[in-house]
């Protein structure tokens, strides 16, 4: 059956997941078994992904496909039922890749430490040739709070409401684990937040996980990124579904304050999103409440006089919003430059 479920949710991207799949099944630890789930790709790159997934001729790996666009959370849920039980759990995004050792080194330590809820470890970053760059891996380490952090047990928490510690792709859990945690919030869908809702569920149960620094997967950045055409903090659906899952949920000292400072800007980003919409109420309604959520931020002071008094002048003055994807189209022909 597999004691290390792989779930690779896929859309648009037929020549990266090829790459996705065999990084997968090149692992040194064998004993695995991986769903590949398109979520509703244009019809002729999905046929093409489940002949290469038939053609691959290997019974440690099936096809399925999605009947409706489902986002990351029906993928998310898909995955969890169909590990069944498989010990450990593992979703990698479809333009990522796994070193061969990876599995290997994962259950090492997530056997040698069994109260642990996942195993993360270091990525380096590259471009849409699959070229890595070791600036631009250095960066997104540093974003993430990476770089200088040594090996060993973390707090799941307080690291992730520090500086978004871990992704969803490549993380290694134990999936127990995420059973008892309850996965997700029942109410969300689409694709955001399903990241930190994972993350924040467990840290919720005080989960504790293991940080290897070693680079060990492969995170590709390019012009079809989920953070090129999501434009998050532009798009009203990620925006007031982030401010849904942070603001049911209240908790203490430092995780509490850096909570409210996460809130008060989604209010402040939702603000914005009305004024350019022309919705003048609601632009003030939020930023009061980014002010109330945060009201040590400058940011929100220096921009509420102008929401509250001249809101007109203010949206004459203000890029219009950007149109947003909420999923890839396919476009990997096109390599792009290193996406920070």
């Amino acid at each position: 059956m597999g004691i290390v479920f792989v779930g690779i949710p896929t859309v648009n991207r037929p020549r990266y997941v090829r790459e996705t799949i065999r990084s997968v099944l090149d692992q040194t630890f064998r004993d695995i078994r991986v769903l590949v789930s398109d979520n509703v790709s244009d019809p002729p790159i999905a046929d093409s992904v489940e002949r290469f997934v038939r053609q691959v001729n290997d019974p440690r790996i099936g096809f399925h496909r999605q009947p409706e666009d489902v986002g990351e959370y029906g993928q998310g849920r898909l995955f969890l039922q169909r590990a069944s039980t498989a010990e450990f759990f593992v979703m990698l995004h479809d333009d990522d890749v796994l070193k061969p050792t990876y599995l290997e080194k994962a259950i090492s330590r997530m056997t040698e430490n069994p109260s642990l809820a996942y195993f993360v470890a270091n990525p380096f970053l590259m471009d849409a040739g699959g070229r890595s760059s070791g600036v631009a891996t250095r960066r997104y380490l540093s974003r993430c709070g990476r770089i200088g952090q040594p090996e060993g047990v973390i707090d799941v928490l307080s690291k992730h409401f520090r500086c978004g510690f871990t992704p969803i792709s490549g993380t290694f859990f134990r999936t127990q684990s995420l059973r008892d945690s309850g996965f997700v919030d029942d109410d969300l869908t689409g694709s955001y937040p399903f990241e930190p809702n994972v993350l924040l569920r467990l840290g919720e149960g005080g989960a504790r996980a293991w940080f290897c620094p070693e680079e060990l997967l492969g995170f590709r950045f390019h012009s079809g990124s989920q953070t090129s055409y999501a434009r998050m903090v532009e798009n009203p659906q990620v925006v007031i579904s982030t401010l849904k899952l942070f603001e049911r949920r209240r908790f203490t000292g430092t995780n509490e304050r850096r909570r409210r400072i996460i809130v008060g800007r989604l209010y402040r980003a939702l603000a914005v999103i009305r004024l350019k919409t022309g919705d003048n109420r609601g632009c003030r309604e939020n930023m009061l409440m980014a002010l109330r959520r945060n009201p040590l931020s400058l940011r929100s002071f220096v921009t509420a006089p102008f929401v509250l008094t001249v809101p007109g002048l203010l949206r004459m003055i203000l890029p219009p919003l950007p149109a947003a994807r909420s999923r890839p189209e396919y476009a990997e022909g096109k390599a792009g430059p290193l996406m920070e």
